[in-house]
C-alpha cells in the first residue's frame, strides 16, 4: 500500500476512534485501540524510510534488484 494511503487509511482510523464511543467513552481511549493505532503508524514510518532510503541508493547507483524487491513484500 502507498504512503498516501497508508497515511489516509491511519488518519481515518484516528478520527473513528476519536468519535466512536462504546461504554459511554471513545473507544480511542482503549488500550487496544491505542496499540493497533501505534503499530499502524510504525509501519507507515517504516515504509517512508524504506522508500526514502532505496530512492537515495537509486541516486547513488548503489540499488540492486534485491533491494528493489524489499519495497514490493
Amino acid at each position: 500500500m502507498g504512503s498516501s494511503a497508508s497515511s489516509g487509511a491511519y488518519e481515518f482510523s484516528l478520527k473513528y476512534a476519536q468519535e466512536r464511543e462504546q461504554f459511554g467513552r471513545p473507544i480511542g481511549r482503549f488500550q487496544l485501540v491505542q496499540d493497533l493505532l501505534v503499530r499502524m503508524l510504525g509501519n507507515i514510518t517504516a515504509c517512508q524510510c524504506l522508500a526514502l532510503r532505496l530512492s537515495q541508493m537509486q541516486d547513488a547507483g548503489i540499488m540492486r534488484d534485491e533491494h528493489a524487491s524489499l519495497a514490493k513484500a
